[in-house]
């Protein structure tokens, strides 16, 4: 069950995240003091068929219990005139870790 509630939790985080954005609003950032863990080394398997790509996992934070936990990779169609940005975690002046999350970017706006 706890694997369903993280699930949960992460869902309606993405969802709150998107609502965020699509009313002009942002999040507070989501800064951390530990380091995250090296990335897992994940199996892609069999690619299905289409113009997909590997869209890698990641560590995220729950800051509820503070810890980490993998994101799986997936695979995802492209967004035509878009260009994929995974998420990662920035180590800032402080010493903390900051999140910035993964997104979508117009092509030549890296």
């Amino acid at each position: 069950m706890e694997g369903q509630a993280v699930r949960n939790l992460f869902a309606r985080c993405l969802f709150a995240l998107g609502l965020a954005i699509a009313v002009g609003c942002s999040a507070p950032p989501i800064l951390v003091d530990k380091a995250p863990p090296p990335p897992k080394e994940e199996s892609e398997g069999r690619k299905p068929a289409g113009d997909v790509f590997w869209m890698s996992g990641h560590w995220a934070y729950d800051t509820g219990v503070g810890h980490y936990f993998w994101v799986g990779g997936q695979w995802a169609l492209p967004r035509p005139g878009r260009i994929w940005q995974s998420a990662y975690w920035e180590p800032t002046p402080e010493g903390k870790y900051r999140w910035v999350p993964e997104r979508w970017d117009r092509l030549g706006e890296e």
